[in-house]
């Protein structure tokens, strides 16, 4: 079997940046189809994951017809009056990210359960707004996305004592960004804020690469060999 290259994929990393997007939403419910950004942040890094650059960092009206769930407002601390007054409407913020992301069709999204999250919304809201709703996906433009959720999941299995992890007072595994965040010496800044989530996204995305570096380069591997 041929040896893991981890040097190779971290120059491809190096080559084709990377991003973190993160969403803050209407709702907190399972039917998340029927959710909407209220909010949207990406930044950009360069392939050491310093210093990200802020690409976009935007709140959006919504329509008339798509009331916000009030919980999810409380936990995201928006105020909906304030959100009525937002200079970009839902369909200006969505065709804002879709134009980023048909603009740099090479950058590697990260996210933090955004697979099962903030694409599927995403995804929602372009359908919507008569854009490819296939935008995210690996056969489009060689599109490559890493769920950093889905490597603390592996991390915690096959490597449990290289970095710490957040557990509850029965001793259950915990792996919410925040808390994940804390329990490695990271600032979460103001969680459920779409920006704050993004830097520390990308900075777990460093403390993963660092510890152990495969674990970081595996879905790398795997998205890489999806579009060979």
């Amino acid at each position: 079997m041929q040896a893991f290259n981890w040097q190779e994929y971290k120059e491809i990393l190096g080559s084709r940046g990377i991003i973190g997007l993160d969403l803050e939403t209407t709702g907190i419910n399972k039917n998340i189809e029927y959710e909407r950004p209220t909010s949207a942040a990406i930044l950009e890094a360069n392939n050491d994951l310093n210093n990200p650059e802020i690409i976009i960092n935007d709140k959006c009206r919504l329509p008339y017809h798509v009331l916000p769930n009030a919980g999810a407002l409380n936990i995201t601390n928006i105020n909906p009056m304030q959100l009525m007054e937002e200079p970009l409407s839902l369909f200006e913020l969505t065709n804002k990210i879709a134009s980023y992301l048909k603009e740099y069709p090479e950058k590697i999204i990260a996210t933090y359960n955004g697979a099962s999250y903030d694409l599927i919304i995403l995804r929602h809201s372009f359908f919507s707004s008569l854009i490819n709703p296939y935008l995210l996906s690996n056969a489009s433009d060689d599109r490559i996305h890493i769920d950093l959720y889905n490597v603390a999941q592996a991390i915690y299995c096959f490597e449990p004592t290289s970095i710490a992890f957040h557990k509850d007072v029965t001793g259950k595994l915990i792996l919410k960004q925040e808390l994940l965040a804390i329990a490695n010496g990271i600032d979460p800044g103001d969680a459920h804020a779409a920006l704050d989530d993004v830097k520390v996204l990308l900075k777990l995305a460093k403390l993963f690469e660092q510890n152990p570096q495969e674990f970081f380069s595996r879905p790398l591997h795997q998205e890489i060999k999806k579009e060979q």
